[in-house]
């Protein structure tokens, strides 16, 4: 996955490699990608709130230096979260391609 522009980091969720779904009993998998030319290493990753603006719980900070990605798992303890079905992400300078859906 290339990311367009030099500060922007991506999400992608990932599939449970034996039942094929994105959401296991530990909580949603995502991969968050940082550009290679990226000035930021410092992220957070929860469930969107109803306006995609904010979070309805407290996320989970990662960190990915340039060029790299990490893993990190979204707990669904949230019956609000877990309904939204939509995961923000946080530290980039790009936002259009912030969310992504579980639903």
């Amino acid at each position: 996955m290339r990311l367009s522009k030099p500060d922007n980091a991506g999400i992608q969720i990932l599939q449970d490699r034996e039942e094929g779904a994105a959401t296991t009993t530990a909580g949603v998998r995502l991969r968050v990608i940082n550009n290679a030319d990226s000035r930021h290493d410092q992220f957070e990753v929860g469930w969107a709130s109803p306006d995609g603006k904010g979070f309805v719980s407290a996320p989970v900070s990662i960190y990915v230096p340039p060029g790299q990605s990490g893993i990190v798992v979204l707990g669904t303890n949230s019956p609000t979260a877990t309904n939204s079905g939509c995961i923000r992400l946080t530290g980039d300078d790009e936002v259009f391609d912030n969310l992504v859906y579980t639903m």
